[in-house]
Formats: structure tokens, sequence, C-alpha cells
């Protein structure tokens, strides 16, 4: 990974850009997001066999709203912690951690250039440009900053391998000591998310669902530009205490 410095030429041609304006709690966040046609890709093409479109890094989606709404419920989960946001697309959580609860430092993070250089603008303590997928350059970061709590959202697509993603969780979860992970999920396939979701209790330490006051069981619901209505979940992902012997996978501390 490496942080970005200056916006390239190439980032700023994106056609229909726009300010979208997201309330949360008391407070009022603003994402530039970019609006193109009807079709959002989501993959590299191996899914869709057509040429990748980035159109979806750039918008505001269900799991990144309903985290900050769980982050101002609970702002004892950043507010004077280093936090690491993966796979950030607009950042809408880094930028709610940065600008309005208190986190000591904030790193928001994403595969594609163009995401990272708009969130170097965002008053964002830093921006770097890192595949969530590679577990070990996530977790070299993760030692060097010091980071205590990595928030993700919307990082699980049903129609795809989740096995990195669980190697990534895995991974954070048994360094020493190991970070806070709050993961948003949104349950567009319920039986894809069912699955995904039993497979979090296999990793180790504790996995706990967080349910905000008065939603329903199945998650918070939101409307989802492709999907429609959707319910959202949040799990927190804790690693065993610091000392602790972990089974499965590959240990090892932050030196």
């Amino acid at each position: 990974f490496h942080f970005a410095t200056k916006p390239s030429k190439a980032s700023q041609t994106h056609s229909r850009a726009e300010i979208e304006s997201i309330r949360v709690g008391p407070f009022t966040l603003s994402a530039r997001v970019t609006l193109g046609d009807d079709t959002l890709l989501f993959d590299d093409g191996s899914l869709t066999g057509e040429p990748f479109d980035d159109t979806g890094l750039h918008r505001v989606w269900p799991a990144s709203v309903a985290l900050c709404h769980s982050l101002v419920a609970r702002p004892e989960a950043v507010a004077g912690r280093r936090v690491l946001e993966l796979g950030a697309g607009t950042g809408l959580p880094s930028l709610l951690c940065a600008r309005h609860l208190c986190a000591a430092h904030v790193i928001a993070t994403d595969s594609n250039r163009a995401a990272v250089e708009r969130l170097q603008a965002a008053a964002i303590d830093a921006a770097a440009l890192l595949d969530f997928e590679d577990a070990e350059a996530v977790a070299g970061l993760v030692c060097a900053e010091r980071v205590e709590t990595v928030l993700l959202s919307d990082v699980f697509y049903p129609a795809k391998d989740a096995a990195p993603l669980l190697a990534l969780l895995r991974r954070l979860l048994v360094l020493d000591p190991a970070p806070t992970i709050l993961l948003s999920v949104s349950r567009r396939d319920v039986r894809a998310c069912d699955a995904f979701e039993r497979s979090l209790l296999s990793l180790p330490g504790t996995a706990t669902l967080l349910t905000a006051a008065g939603a329903a069981e199945e998650g918070t619901r939101y409307t989802d530009p492709l999907y429609g209505d959707v319910a959202v979940r949040i799990h927190r992902l804790e690693g065993e205490p610091t000392g602790a012997t972990t089974a499965g996978g590959r240990g090892g501390g932050c030196e």
C-alpha cells in the first residue's frame, strides 16, 4: 500500500459529480458521489463479462449509512482510538469518525485510486491505496499505525467468494493486540448472508450482533439503489485477550 498524495487528472474526469448529504443522528455528512447510467458494475468483469466500471465506488450505500448510525449510538468504539476503514469508497464512516466522534487518527483505504484521491481531499487524516483482500498488507498497516478499530461496510458480495474476506478477518483477530472490527453487511441475498454470518462464528475471539434499538430481528432496513429495501446487520468482532493463545490461522503480535 502507499498513501495518496496528489489527485490525478484522470480522477477529475468523472461525469455528473454531485454532493450528497446524509443525516446521521445530530450530524450531517457530505460525500462527493458520481452518478452514472442505470447500470452499476461491482466487479472486474469476471462476473458480467463487461469492462470494469467504478461507479459503485462513488455511491453511498446502505451498509455505510447503517454503520454510521451504529457509531453515533456507540461512539466509544472510535472515540480516542486509531481507526482504519477498509474498502471505504466515499468514506462516510471515516468522515464521521474524523469530524464528529473524536477519533484519535483515521485512515481510509480503498483499492481504487480515484476513490482514494477523493478521500484524501475529504479532511480525513490519511488515505491509502490498499486492497483489503491482501490480508498481510492490511495486518502490516494495522501494526504500523497501531490501529485499534477497523471498519468495513458493504464488503461482502453474495456473488463472490467470501474466503478472502474471512481470511482477512481471521488474520486481524489473531494479532496481538487485535483490533476491534465493526463489519456492516447488507443482506441482499438472505441465504448467502446467513452462511457468511455462520462463518463469522468460527473465527477466533467473539462475534456479537449489534442491533439498533427498535430494529427488526433481521436488521435495520434501508433502501439500496439497486436492490430496493434491504436489511443491514452490524457485527462486532473481537480477538482473544492479549497474550491468549488462539487456535487456527496464523498468529503473531505487532512488533
